[in-house]
């Protein structure tokens, strides 16, 4: 697919946001859960209820440490009579060791299905052109959207059908302004094994504080109760429509000259003109104007933090 430039890009970008679109199909590691106690099994592990499902619905949460630290964010759904978990492709072995290491007498089975079919999701306003029974409702971006997983030898029609029924494609140049706007943390770039859920808002959207006990659940409970973590995800709007900005990006208060924060994900946002990034912010910084600075050439980038979502008028 040929790359839109200029005002293309501008009104590309514009129309996923209003009117939503597909974003570009990508591996995902995927198990399926059986066995007659794969609902008990899984619901002592994962941060959300799954007793909260409802036909046709996947929902987030964490797979934790006992230190409540992060080992996957991953999404759950019923197909049948099993639990299909997904997650990023790059902990595919990590996850299958997690979902297997609390087995003991239970009845489950893991089994990796990563290979059998690939995701492809739609948000907004285009889902509702999607008429198959198989989609799951998700709300992968920020955006209500549906999966549907197409099986390996359908990719190729189904990628041309949603593209005949006029539906944009999110490729990654698009969809990560998108996801950054809306403040979605990303594994690999803005969560990792060293991350706590309240630290990248997690807690917000795949955190049940009402259901029983799960692995990392005490000290998640302990962080609400404190009511604070030492860092937090925030977002950030370049000053200057020139900037530019790329993650490991340290952030500096231009009154103290300290360290404060490090950006983990930037884009240029098409709509805004100038570059967007989140990254992790030390809790207690009032400042609106920060610097990222470059670690080489010392260039200081002045940044606005811009709470969640990052705005843009229609």
């Amino acid at each position: 697919m040929e790359l839109p430039t200029g005002t293309l890009l501008f009104n590309t970008l514009k129309s996923l946001r209003i009117s939503g679109g597909f974003i570009s199909p990508s591996p995902r590691t995927r198990f399926q859960i059986s066995g007659a106690d794969r609902t008990r099994y899984l619901n002592s592990q994962l941060s959300n209820d799954l007793r909260k499902i409802v036909k046709g619905m996947a929902l987030p949460a964490c797979l934790l440490t006992p230190k409540g630290k992060m080992c996957a964010l991953v999404w759950a759904f019923e197909q049948k009579d099993n639990w299909i978990i997904d997650a990023d492709s790059k902990i595919c072995t990590a996850l299958r060791n997690r979902l297997e290491r609390y087995i003991i007498a239970d009845d489950v089975q893991v089994e990796d299905i990563s290979d059998t079919g690939i995701l492809f999701h739609v948000f907004g306003e285009a889902a509702s052109a999607i008429t198959l029974s198989e989609k799951i409702h998700a709300s992968r971006i920020g955006f209500a959207g549906i999966d549907i997983w197409i099986s390996n030898d359908q990719i190729d029609a189904f990628y041309k059908k949603l593209l005949h029924l006029g539906i944009f494609e999110a490729t990654p140049h698009l969809s990560e302004p998108l996801r950054i706007a809306q403040g979605i943390p990303a594994w690999g770039s803005d969560i990792s094994e060293e991350t706590l859920p309240a630290e990248a808002g997690l807690d917000r959207f795949a955190v049940d504080f009402a259901k029983g006990c799960y692995v990392g659940q005490e000290i998640v409970s302990r962080i609400r109760s404190v009511g604070r973590v030492n860092r937090h995800l925030a977002g950030f709007v370049a000053e200057s429509p020139e900037a530019v900005l790329s993650p490991s990006l340290k952030i500096i208060d231009p009154t103290s000259k300290a360290s404060v924060g490090t950006l983990t994900s930037t884009a240029f946002h098409f709509e805004l003109s100038r570059a967007v990034a989140m990254g992790y912010l030390k809790t207690g910084i009032t400042s609106e104007i920060l610097l990222a600075v470059h670690p080489k050439s010392g260039e200081e980038t002045p940044l606005r933090v811009h709470e969640f979502p990052l705005s843009v008028s229609s």
